[in-house]
């Protein structure tokens, strides 16, 4: 994601993951999320995982709705991930 933003200024991407046994190395935290202006998590158990703990940032979270099946170099997540960004992404940046 963060090569897809790279030619756009002012945007920060920062990625984590919401389960510290998926082996990702950066676990979501309350102060990623304060950080973020939005969130999004690629399944509705993710964004679930979130509002439990964080509430308020509920009206930050936006799900992707690619599944966590894919290994992190598959061509088709990248696919999807690409399909995603060219087609919904734009029209959260510039709400």
């Amino acid at each position: 994601m963060k090569e897809l933003t790279n030619d756009l200024p002012g945007i920060q991407i920062k990625s984590s993951g919401t389960y510290s046994h998926s082996g990702y190395g950066y676990p979501l935290t309350k102060e990623l999320c304060e950080w973020a202006d939005l969130i999004f998590p690629m399944e509705l158990e993710n964004e679930v995982f979130i509002i439990e703990r964080w509430p308020e940032f509920r009206n930050k979270i936006h799900v992707v709705g690619i599944g966590d099946h894919y290994d992190v170099d598959d061509e088709k997540l990248v696919d999807l991930i690409h399909y995603w960004y060219n087609t919904k992404f734009n029209l959260y940046l510039f709400k």
